[in-house]
């Protein structure tokens, strides 16, 4: 070291020790050698790699001893170049063993060439002539490749179809909308095109969307990115491949696929980028009737209140506008614009559009989709229109809201849902008429509604299903709900078997019909009624005991009260609002506000005293002395209300003396042992 020093004129000099030599794990001063001398160590890879490529000249030791190789080279040491020696420990091994080897893989490779290249003609030939391989039948859209390339994807799938290759180019449908807009009819319509295949709901896009779309929206961590050297290209490569192969893989190939998220929409215009090829069906529905549907059936959404219509009816509106945006910059050429009540009314007439602007052929079966749920179609277990989708296209649901929503949402409904009258519906209609009933659905209806012609074609239906589709549990519940809703079972007994397997027995006290939800009465072992709610959609047997006595008309019971709940909501308001205090009010008085307001809740704040039955009053500094009658009209039941305000304050204050005395007491003991131990 000190001689290449020396040489070279350099104070200090640079070494460096591969990790397989085990002998420096850090940086660090290694003295010793010469006292003009610094010489750091490093071991790190970066170090090896970077002297590599400045190495001057080599030395290595004889390859039969055994074994420590070094290497003189130049390194750069902060920002300095030093020589510097790399030390890597080698095998122990001979020049004959050496030549042996390299000459085992030149034979190798001599036979191993020609043997490729006559494999290589041989499968050349059979694919061109056809021969023992069997010919696969390939969708228009999706070619049969030999060969990997960077931009496509290879995938293996059924016999039916064989290798396909796909990319972004591949073109896609995707369904979107509000919940509860008509995406799973749509859906399940075309479904049952013999050339479309959709499948169930994933969920999985639009959340994979809304990470993309959050890294971007946050600066901090879309610049750690970047520094990292994942930039939007990245991104959008990894996305889109994401994309594709849960389209691709969830389901059956077909000539056209789709993929059915509500929120979809949302990411609109980033997915026509992502694939240029892909169209986009976007479902419209009066707001009123998807927030009543969201809330009657229970869809649960990140953000909306189910209990406060007021602001579902706003969310859907600011939700729907994104939507509606990003469908019109996409434009009219790949986002078709779809009305849930026109497609329900005539059915036939928009599916011929629709399947125009996809520049898919006509087929007969998008018409009568419930013949084909269970073999082409498939339903899934969680999704809330499961049921409804079994069935044949109906109109039932279009007004279902009717009625439904408190006086003062309805005359608020031009402010509250402003995205109505855009969309072509009169928020100040009622009961609006959305138009006729087309030739095709009227016939349908007559044919299947009410009759047992409909009854025994969908237990055919069910039987048939595939267990995926739908359980047999399911099926007894179907048949349950309907023997229940049918029969006035109000003052009946029933038997109900849950999901879990736990069984409830008890008189029905009442029966909502739209929620599904039965009140149970039944007898404590204590001797005491209790009333049970069952929710309907979690049993999976009903069993009626005995019929009901009491005659009522089960379509006339309302499914929640919502002028009651707007108006706790409203009394829950004016509550907070009387309890904030002014902000010059004492400690003292807030608590004592605080205490008096969990046994009487007939209390506010009036300046800084505070108001209780609006004729006591508390004045600063909140003692039993400041306690007075605001007007003294003599009553019995304001002396009453004195009295009884003065015994919570009392006893207020005795129980604040009591603590501050514990309080005091504890801290002197405290002090004396210090003193003490000083």
């Amino acid at each position: 070291l000190i001689r290449i020093a020396k040489q070279h004129n350099s104070p200090s000099v640079y070494v460096a020790f591969e990790k397989p030599l085990g002998i420096c794990r850090c940086a660090g001063q290694f003295s010793g050698l010469d006292d003009r001398l610094d010489v750091p160590l490093c071991c790190t890879i970066s170090a090896t790699t970077f002297m590599r490529q400045n190495c001057e000249a080599t030395k290595f030791a004889a390859c039969t001893s055994p074994a420590i190789e070094i290497a003189f080279c130049f390194a750069i040491v902060d920002q300095e170049v030093l020589p510097s020696i790399k030390i890597r420990k080698t095998t122990t091994t001979t020049l004959c063993e050496v030549w042996m080897r390299r000459g085992l893989h030149r034979l190798f490779l001599l036979i191993a060439l020609p043997v490729g290249l006559l494999c290589l003609i041989a499968y050349e030939l059979l694919l061109g002539s056809g021969g023992s391989c069997s010919q696969s039948v390939v969708p228009s859209t999706l070619k049969a490749v030999d060969s990997f390339s960077g931009s496509t994807s290879q995938v293996q799938r059924s016999s039916t179809f064989g290798n396909f290759s796909y990319d972004n180019t591949l073109p896609l449908i995707f369904i979107g909308g509000f919940p509860r807009s008509g995406t799973t009819l749509i859906r399940a319509m075309l479904d049952a095109h013999p050339d479309i295949r959709c499948g169930e709901e994933t969920r999985l896009l639009p959340r994979i969307l809304g990470m993309r779309a959050h890294w971007k929206n946050e600066k901090v961590e879309w610049r750690r990115l970047i520094e990292a050297g994942v930039d939007d290209e990245v991104i959008d490569a990894a996305v889109s491949a994401f994309i594709m192969e849960v389209i691709v893989r969830h389901g059956p190939l077909a000539p056209r696929l789709c993929d059915k998220d509500p929120f979809l929409m949302k990411f609109a215009v980033y997915l026509s980028e992502l694939f240029p090829n892909a169209k986009f069906v976007f479902m419209i529905r009066d707001g009123r009737a998807a927030v009543h549907s969201m809330i009657t059936r229970r869809v649960t959404i990140g953000g909306f209140d189910l209990t406060d219509i007021r602001q579902c009816l706003t969310k859907w509106s600011l939700s729907v506008a994104q939507m509606y945006n990003e469908c019109y910059n996409i434009g009219a050429k790949r986002c078709f614009p779809m009305y849930y009540e026109q497609l329900v009314l005539n059915p036939e007439k928009w599916l011929r559009e629709l399947l125009t602007f996809l520049e898919v052929p006509w087929s007969d079966h998008v018409l009568n989709h419930e013949k084909y749920i269970g073999r082409e179609i498939s339903l899934s277990k969680s999704e809330r229109s499961t049921d409804q989708v079994m069935k044949p296209v109906y109109t039932s649901s279009l007004d279902s809201w009717v009625g439904k929503f408190p006086e003062d949402i309805l005359k608020d409904m031009p402010k509250i849902a402003p995205m109505l009258d855009f969309l072509g519906y009169d928020p100040k209609v009622y009961k609006p008429d959305y138009g006729k009933t087309g030739e095709f659905i009227t016939r349908k209806l007559n044919l299947f509604n009410g009759t047992e012609s409909f009854k025994q074609w969908l237990k055919k239906v069910i039987d048939g299903m595939k267990p995926a589709a739908l359980l047999v549990d399911e099926i007894r519940i179907m048949s349950s709900m309907d023997n229940l809703k049918n029969s006035h079972i109000v003052g009946g007994e029933i038997k109900c078997e849950t999901s879990l397997g736990h069984t409830m027995e008890g008189e029905v006290a009442a029966f909502d019909r739209q929620l599904n939800y039965v009140a149970l009465k039944t007898t404590m072992v204590s001797g005491k009624c209790c009333i049970q709610l069952v929710n309907l959609d979690n049993v999976k047997n009903v069993k009626v005991l005995k019929e009901g006595t009491m005659e009522c008309d089960m379509a006339n019971l309302p499914a929640l009260n919502f002028l009651k709940i707007e108006k706790r909501k409203q009394e829950e308001k004016e509550r907070k609002s009387r309890s904030i205090c002014p902000p010059s009010t004492s400690m003292d008085g807030r608590r004592l506000f605080i205490s008096i307001r969990k046994t009487i809740d007939d209390i506010c704040w009036e300046d800084d005293c505070i108001l209780i039955f609006q004729h006591v009053i508390i004045t600063p500094p909140y003692s039993v002395e400041n306690i007075q009658l605001k007007k003294n009209d003599g009553s019995t039941k304001a002396q009453s209300a004195l009295q009884h305000v003065k015994k919570i304050v009392d006893k207020f204050w005795r129980t604040k003396e009591a603590t501050t005395y514990d309080l005091t007491k504890k801290m002197s003991t405290l002090g004396m042992q210090d003193t003490a131990s000083k």
